[in-house]
């Protein structure tokens, strides 16, 4: 299960941002974001609500970001393994 900080970095990562992004939209120093980015300080509710506003989603779906991805990250993996073992089967059944 990854901690708040990592679901942060994850976040940001996925948006397409950077660290200067997300300081710069929480009008923060980039090393003060950096510090929260990393789990070196303790971050207040209020600044959590903050970063879930900078990247449009409710708090509860920061909480929650990457919980269920796993599940479709594995699910994906699993029908690419199928697909890859259709297709070897295929090209061994041909040869």
């Amino acid at each position: 299960m990854m901690k708040v900080h990592e679901k942060i970095r994850s976040m940001w990562l996925s948006k397409g941002l950077s660290q200067e992004d997300m300081a710069e939209k929480l009008y923060m120093s980039v090393n003060g974001y950096a510090n929260i980015e990393r789990g070196e300080t303790d971050v207040p509710v209020s600044r959590l609500e903050k970063i879930a506003a900078a990247f449009e989603i409710e708090l509860l779906e920061l909480f929650s970001f990457g919980e269920k991805n796993v599940f479709y990250l594995v699910a994906a993996t699993a029908n690419n393994y199928n697909s890859f073992n259709n297709c070897q089967n295929y090209l061994h059944e041909k040869h």
